[in-house]
This record gives C-alpha cells, sequence and structure tokens, in this order.
C-alpha cells in the first residue's frame, strides 16, 4: 500500500515545514520572534550524524544560520530515535535556496585573487592550502563526513585539519572544481586586474553599448553566426570580461535585441557619458561597422543605423564606415548599372527571388525618409535624400526587368 508519510514535503506559504520553533516560508524562515529571508542568508553550519549502538539508531543534527548584520546565529540542534529528523528536510530546502548566494562569497575571492579564506587555511586556484604558513595540497587530502585532513607528506609530517560544517555543500563543490580545473593564482590576479581596468575604461557606458551592439546586430531581423563572433571576440578579448561578467554582458545582449529604445537614443546617451572624446566615439562606429560586415554583407538597415550614430557622435568622415562608403561609391560609378550593383544597393542576395524586391523596396523607403530623420540634421537629411535615389533607381532597374 502507497504510504503517504513517504511522500516529499511541500513547502509553500499556507503550509511551512514547522521543526519545533522554526517555520520554513518559500522564501524566508521564522525561527521563535526572529524573521529571516533567505537573501539575507550569508552561510549556513550543518551537522548529520548516525550511528547505531546496539541495535539502537540515534540520529543527531545541527543546524547554524547566519544572518547578514547579525551578531548572533540561529543554532537549532535536534536528536531523534530511527527516523530521520524534519530539520533534514529544512536544511536541504534552505541550502538549495542560499546556495548560489553562499558560493559567490567564495568564488567571488577566487576569481579575483586566486585564492579564498575558509575557517583558519587559504585555499588556492591552483589546489595549495596554507595554515599557519605551512602548505599543503588537496590532492592529498582525505576526505571525512564533516571533516578534511591533508598531510603534508612523510608519516611524521605536518597534518592540516578543515572542520567543513560551515557551508559544507559549498566549500565541497569548490574543491571538486579545483582539483579537476587547477589554475595558476598569479594569472587569475593579473587576468582580474586587466579585466577591472578594461571595465574601469568602459566606464559606466558599457551597458548602453552592449545595447547598441545588439541593435545593430539584429537590425536586419536575425543575427547571424559572424556577427555573434565578432561581439564576443570584444568581450573576451578587448574587455577581457571574466565568466561571470561575459554572461551578464550576453544577457544584456539578449534583453536588448528586442527592447523598444531606438539606437539613436542609446548613442545619445553614450555622447553624454564620453564627452568629446572623439577617439572613443571613432571606435565605436568602427566596431558598429565591424559587426555590420562580418557576415560579408551590409544590409541597409545596418547602414542606416551606422549613419545615425556617425552624424550623432559627429565623427561622419572619420570612420572606417566613412572610408568603405566612399570607396563604394566610387566604385559604383565605375561599374555601372549592373545586378550585381543594384542588388546590394537593395541590400539583397544577387539570387533573392523578384518578388521579394517590392517587399524589400517599400521597407527601405519607409526608413529612409527624409522625415523620418529631419531631427538629426541637415546633413544627415541630404544623406538619406541621396541613399532613397538610389534605392528608387534599383527599384526602376529590377521594375524593367522582372516587370514588378
Amino acid at each position: 500500500m502507497f504510504d503517504k508519510n513517504n511522500q516529499p514535503f511541500i513547502i509553500s506559504e499556507t503550509t511551512p515545514l514547522v521543526v519545533w520553533n522554526l517555520s520554513v516560508f518559500p522564501n524566508r524562515l521564522k525561527y521563535k520572534e526572529r524573521v529571516c529571508h533567505f537573501k539575507d542568508i550569508i552561510s549556513l553550519s550543518w551537522y548529520w550524524r548516525s550511528q547505531t549502538i546496539n541495535l539502537v539508531n540515534t540520529q543527531q543534527v545541527k543546524l547554524g544560520i547566519y544572518i547578514f548584520r547579525s551578531e548572533s546565529p540561529i543554532i537549532i540542534n535536534n536528536t531523534t530515535m530511527y527516523v530521520t529528523p524534519k530539520l533534514v528536510t529544512a536544511y536541504n530546502f534552505i541550502a538549495k535556496e542560499t546556495y548560489e548566494k553562499r558560493l559567490r562569497k567564495y568564488s567571488n575571492k577566487l576569481e579575483e585573487f586566486g585564492r579564498f579564506k575558509y575557517q583558519d587555511v587559504f585555499i588556492y586556484s591552483d589546489g595549495r592550502v596554507i595554515k599557519n604558513d605551512k602548505i599543503f595540497f588537496l590532492k592529498n587530502a582525505q576526505y571525512n563526513v564533516f571533516n578534511i585532513s591533508i598531510k603534508q607528506g612523510g608519516l611524521f609530517s605536518s597534518r592540516c585539519n578543515i572542520d567543513t560544517t560551515l557551508d559544507h555543500d559549498v566549500i565541497l563543490a569548490l574543491l571538486n572544481y579545483i582539483q579537476k580545473n587547477p589554475q595558476d593564482s598569479d594569472s587569475i590576479r593579473k587576468n582580474a586586474q586587466s579585466r577591472k581596468k578594461a571595465t574601469e575604461t568602459a566606464g559606466s557606458y558599457l551597458p548602453k553599448l552592449i545595447c547598441m551592439l545588439a541593435k545593430l546586430a539584429k537590425a536586419d531581423g536575425f543575427v547571424a553566426a559572424e556577427e555573434i563572433e565578432v561581439i564576443k571576440r570584444f568581450f573576451l578579448d578587448t574587455l577581457k570580461l571574466d565568466d561571470k561578467s561575459y554572461k551578464v554582458a550576453i544577457s544584456i545582449f539578449n534583453e536588448a535585441k528586442d527592447s523598444p529604445e531606438p539606437i539613436e537614443f542609446l548613442a545619445n546617451n553614450i555622447l553624454k557619458d564620453i564627452g568629446n572624446n572623439k577617439a572613443l566615439l571613432i571606435n565605436i562606429v568602427n566596431l558598429l561597422f565591424s559587426i555590420a560586415i562580418a557576415d560579408g554583407h551590409l544590409s541597409a538597415e545596418e547602414e542606416l543605423m551606422i549613419n545615425e550614430v556617425e552624424t550623432i557622435f559627429g565623427v561622419t568622415g572619420q570612420t572606417e564606415y566613412s572610408a568603405f562608403r566612399k570607396e563604394h561609391k566610387q566604385r559604383g560609378k565605375s561599374q555601372g548599372n549592373g545586378d550585381a550593383r543594384y542588388y546590394e544597393i537593395l541590400g539583397l542576395n544577387i539570387n533573392t527571388d523578384p518578388s521579394e524586391i517590392k517587399i524589400t523596396y517599400r521597407r527601405l523607403v519607409m526608413q529612409y525618409h527624409p522625415d523620418r530623420v529631419q531631427h538629426l540634421g541637415a546633413e544627415f537629411k541630404a544623406m538619406a535624400e541621396e541613399k532613397i535615389k538610389e534605392i528608387n533607381m534599383a527599384y526602376e532597374y529590377f521594375q524593367k526587368k522582372y516587370n514588378i
């Protein structure tokens, strides 16, 4: 027969898990008169011992909850006979909900300094453990349930004992990671310093720049693999973002692709942050241009965006895009009115079905209409008018050729 007592306990607002004076809710706990949200828990200490003596089984558990800006932790002891204490369920739930925050407390130090302090020892990214100026190595460690013992070498050599009751789950995960992925701690520190310097150089405008890159990459409706690679190299090689920062940058990028802010709004905000740093403004436009042509094709939508940013930044004629446009215009005059040139004006592939030409033409006319860009000034309006002439010329050519 099915035993309902074996069902997992579902913790909810209406059915908290109650263990003596402890009540555990989905995002907080209450102990006697103290209420603590999980986000304020900085560490957990945990001990669970099950032993059988003369056929009598005893389960002993001890849970310590350390709370931000609280001098006294919550300490709960529980002993049962034969039956696993409900406090085990409570700990497992609280540990899962607070795991990431407790992990970051140690992993952030590891990523910045190549080491972190735990109890009375320093644990390094290359597997070294230093206690009282003596060096031990994790490869020599013996793992007990709530204790790690490390010998230096010989039978009578020094021994390092580490009590792992504090943040037990987090520490074992970190030590396992270090042993499987040992890294030179000096290199980690140097890389962290480089990342910090790159981030300081980028300043407060970095999130806005990432949003701008997303807008440009998605300008023609999809993000090509080549564009992703350019952006990835910018994040990793130029900014030297670590894994955590890289994930944040990617998250900003993905959210910005379909956000409502137009690229000119982002450009104006970046201009306020940067001021009159022409070199940096030019480099931003050059980065946008490198993304746009990464797939070997500069679409009309991408070109419109780069034109807008270049004009807002006041660097027209000073960027790689300006040089490309000038060369492209001269080459177009010398090549005459061939199919390839007109397809390129419309931002289409030479193998595009003729039925797509009219759809593309109507969209481009709306995008480049002088009224749409008049707020950017007379120079940009004139540029748009010139572009409209090219688009109309290309469409008239295909109208005659395909009778569309």
